[in-house]
This record gives structure tokens, sequence and C-alpha cells, in this order.
């Protein structure tokens, strides 16, 4: 991809060239003058800027097909969670039926050609706690200290010296398809 950057850049400049060269000639000339300079000049100016749109159209397409291929997995990545998740829910609902079948008929197994069935008693006792946190008293919280990342940049910004923190402005790679 720098390759390509490259190659795009140094077309630019090679165009940039051939148009100062022609407005050079044509200063140096006058702009009836019919010399072979300011025809070689103005060739080599269009094939520049012919190379620079061909490659520019290319790169063009490189990036649309890059970036429908992002798209394309990204819905394939959505595909496959809806279907783990629907896999998950199957398993649930057969497990509640094979439940509700034990349960009614009083059998503590079910054994078939596939494999056996039965309600496995848990060792351990299942805690069920209110979800709302208010709701639990205050000896059973614990008290988490996390760190305030917004503060430390606010601090360093404001221009504190915070030993082993710096701001560092990285490069990152992102992709966004058009809307057409």
């Amino acid at each position: 991809m720098a390759d390509k950057q490259e190659t795009a850049i140094e077309l630019a400049r090679t165009v940039r060239e051939c148009e100062r060269a022609v407005s050079e000639l044509v200063a140096e000339l006058g702009d009836d003058a019919q010399d072979e300079r300011l025809t070689a000049a103005l060739d080599r100016l269009c094939e520049a800027d012919s190379d620079l749109a061909v490659k520019g159209d290319k790169l063009s397409f490189v990036y649309t097909k890059m970036l429908d291929a992002v798209d394309s997995w990204r819905a394939m990545k959505r595909l496959v969670d809806a279907k783990i998740a629907a896999g998950e829910d199957a398993v649930e609902g057969i497990k509640a039926h094979c439940r509700m079948v034990l349960e009614r008929y009083g059998h503590d197994v079910i054994e078939g050609p596939l494999g056996r069935v039965w309600i496995a008693k848990n060792s351990q006792d299942t805690l069920e706690k209110p979800e709302d946190v208010a709701e639990w008293p205050p000896e059973l919280l614990k008290i988490v200290y996390e760190p305030d990342s917004a503060k430390a940049r606010a601090a360093l910004e404001a221009g504190a010296t915070i030993p082993g923190f710096k701001l560092v402005r990285k490069d990152h790679v992102r992709i966004r398809k058009l809307s057409k």
C-alpha cells in the first residue's frame, strides 16, 4: 500500500513539474509559439496525467474491494453470531423439554440409542441475589479501585507531570464504506 501511495505522490510531483515546465516555456516563447519543446512538454504532461488517473483508478478499485470484503466479513460475523445464539437457545429449549419429561413421568434417567438424559444435582447451592446493587447490605459490597483514564488525560493536558504517564499520538487504520 505504501508503494502505491509513493507512486501516486511521484506521479503527482511529475505532473506539477510538467505544468511548471510548460508555464516557463509559454512565458519564454509567448502564447502563440509552436515549439517542439512545448509540444514535448505537453505530451509528457498528458502521459503523466493519464498514468496518474489510471493508477488512481486502480487504487480506488482495490480500496473499494477491501471495503466490500470488510463488509462481507462483518455480515458473516453477524450471521454466525445469530446462529450461535439460536443454537444456544435450542439447547436450552431441549434441556427444558427433557426436564419436563423427566419430572412429569418421575424418571431419574432416560436412556436411548444416542445417549442418556438426567437431572444432575449441583454439588453447591446457587446463590440467588437481588440484581440491584442498592438492595445489598454495605458489608457485602466490594470496593473496587479502577483507574480513571479521563482524569489522567485531563491532568496531562493541563500540564501536570505524572511518572509513567504520557500522551502519545498513534496512527491507526480506519475503514469506512462510502455511501452511494
